[in-house]
C-alpha cells in the first residue's frame, strides 16, 4: 500500500500530500488480510501517522478479515497506550470483538498491557441496549468463554483487576470452557482448581458452586462411607455422618 510504504520510510510529509490528494480512496484501501491503512499505522504504534490518517476521515471501526479493528489490531500488535487514547478520543468503539471473541481488553490481557487494560476499562461505557442490555463490557466472553477477569487475573495485571473491580459490576462466578471461575483461571490442573474452589467456598459461605465437574466430583464423594467429608450444597461446612459399623472414631 502507497501510504503504509510512506509510512515505513517514515515519510510522513509524503503521505499526508497523498492523502490530500487522493484521501478517500487511499484510507479506504486493504491489503490481503482485509487491513485499511489504519489497522497497519495503529499496530506500527506511529501516533503521528494514526493522527493524519483520522484526520483525512479513515473508517475508525472498519474491521478486516479477522474482524479486527484498528483499536485492536493496536493492542494487539502492543502499540504505546497513546495510541490506543487517541483512538478512543476519536471515537473507536471497545465493543467489537474479533473471529475468536476477544475484545480490546482480552487483547491487552492476552499481552499483559496493564496500562493499556486500565484505559480500556476506564473508558468502558455503560450497559446499552444496543450491546446485550445490562450485560457489562468487562464481562464479555470470548470463544473460550473467557472473560476479561479470566485473563488478567493469572497474568498479574494489578491496575486492570483493580479498576475492574472498583468500578464495575462485572462478575466474579462466570465460568470458562473449562470450568473455572477468574479466581481459579491460573490454576495449574483441574484438581488444584477444584481444591482451590472447594476452600474458597467454605470460606465465603455464600459463594455458589459454579463448577459443574466438582458438583459431579463431590456428588460421587458424598456417596462414600467410614469418612467426615464438607458438604457444599447449602455454601456452609457441614459433616457427613459416618456410616461405617465402628462406634469409636480414630
Amino acid at each position: 500500500m502507497v501510504l503504509f510504504a510512506c509510512r515505513e520510510a517514515d515519510r510522513l510529509v509524503c503521505a499526508q500530500l497523498l492523502l490530500k490528494r487522493h484521501g478517500a480512496a487511499l484510507i479506504g484501501a486493504q491489503d490481503f488480510r482485509g487491513r485499511t491503512t489504519l489497522h497497519l499505522a495503529a499496530a506500527k504504534d506511529s501516533e503521528a501517522f494514526v493522527q493524519a490518517l483520522l484526520d483525512a476521515g479513515a473508517p475508525i471501526d472498519a474491521v478486516d478479515y479477522q474482524h479486527r479493528t484498528p483499536l485492536i489490531a493496536a493492542v494487539a500488535g502492543r502499540a504505546d497506550a497513546r495510541i490506543i487514547d487517541l483512538l478512543l478520543q476519536k471515537g473507536a468503539s471497545i465493543w467489537p470483538a474479533d473471529s475468536l471473541g476477544n475484545t480490546a481488553l482480552h487483547h491487552a490481557c492476552i499481552e499483559k498491557l496493564d496500562d493499556v487494560g486500565s484505559l480500556l476499562v476506564k473508558r468502558a461505557p455503560p450497559p446499552s441496549p444496543l450491546h446485550g442490555g445490562s450485560r457489562l463490557f468487562v464481562d464479555l466472553q470470548n470463544e473460550r468463554l473467557q472473560t476479561a477477569l479470566h485473563l488478567a487475573i493469572p497474568a498479574g495485571m494489578f491496575e486492570t483487576v483493580s479498576q475492574i473491580l472498583s468500578t464495575s459490576q462485572a462478575s466474579l462466578t462466570m465460568v470458562d470452557d473449562t470450568d473455572r471461575i477468574p479466581l481459579l483461571a491460573g490454576a495449574e490442573s483441574d484438581d488444584v482448581a477444584d481444591c482451590m474452589q472447594i476452600a474458597l467456598s467454605l470460606m465465603v459461605p455464600d459463594a455458589p458452586l459454579q463448577s459443574t465437574r466438582l458438583s459431579e466430583r463431590m456428588s460421587l464423594c458424598s456417596t462414600g462411607a467410614g469418612h467426615a467429608r464438607p458438604s457444599l450444597a447449602s455454601g456452609h461446612r457441614k459433616m457427613s455422618t459416618y456410616s461405617g459399623s465402628d462406634t469409636e472414631l480414630y
